[in-house]
């Protein structure tokens, strides 16, 4: 996280909480779901200070999955805070943890990069059955979902020989190890992961790479703007 200047709340001194809320807030945090405790006051107090909007919940496991599905409608940073009952937060938040964001739910400067990418090269955007809302500033370069990709030999149309799994997991929305929708053959496969553990967990893959995805595009990006790439044929 890049440097940001401090604000210094009116009236009383900067504390720990003022520095947390000041940090989410430079991450892009606008909103924060959670249960009030005293020992939170001194964050939900410098919240205020920085304009995070704080949503009262009555549960641990509400103030998760609040969070979650802010951060997938609007993409934008989910954050959750709780008093006492820490397990109850723990274990939803293991359960997010093994359900992946597919491509649709990443943040949305990571999407501007992927919109970038798929402009400057003239390569499609395949997504997961799970999350179908891709709208690319060119409606060419989306082909809806990856099931798509199962068909192509049916209309005799070249299947891909090369994918780029970028945030998206191997399983069954994406056909397994059975081949039809990720080839098998004749075809190299880079997957881009957070989680070193998810790469090559169920298929084989030619580059894996452990990054953030917004970090991943960003350098691909700037690299292909150094380089001056030719488009690729559709």
């Amino acid at each position: 996280m890049s440097g940001f200047q401090l604000q210094h709340p009116k009236g009383r001194e900067l504390t720990g909480g003022d520095l947390l809320a000041q940090s989410l807030k430079h991450l892009g945090v606008e909103v924060a779901f959670g249960l009030h405790g005293r020992h939170l006051e001194a964050f939900l107090m410098g919240c205020e200070v920085v304009d995070i909007r704080l949503v009262d919940t009555r549960h641990e496991t509400v103030a998760v999955q609040a969070a979650e599905g802010y951060c997938r409608i609007s993409t934008k940073p989910g954050v959750c805070f709780v008093t006492a009952n820490r397990l109850g937060l723990l274990r939803n938040v293991q359960e997010l943890y093994l359900m992946p964001f597919e491509l649709p739910s990443l943040p949305l400067r990571a999407r501007h990069q992927l919109f970038k990418l798929a402009e400057d090269c003239n390569i499609p955007i395949f997504n997961t059955s799970k999350h179908a809302s891709f709208n690319p500033s060119s409606p060419m370069l989306s082909r809806k979902t990856a099931g798509v990709l199962a068909i192509l030999p049916l209309v005799k149309v070249p299947r891909p020989d090369l994918v780029l799994l970028l945030g998206a997991r191997t399983g069954m929305f994406l056909g397994g190890r059975s081949g039809a929708i990720i080839p098998d053959k004749d075809c190299k496969l880079v997957q881009v992961d957070c989680d070193g553990s998810e790469i090559g967990r169920s298929l084989p893959v030619d580059l894996g790479i452990v990054s953030d995805s917004e970090a991943f595009l960003s350098a691909l990006n700037a690299n292909f703007s150094s380089t001056h790439p030719t488009s690729v044929d559709k």
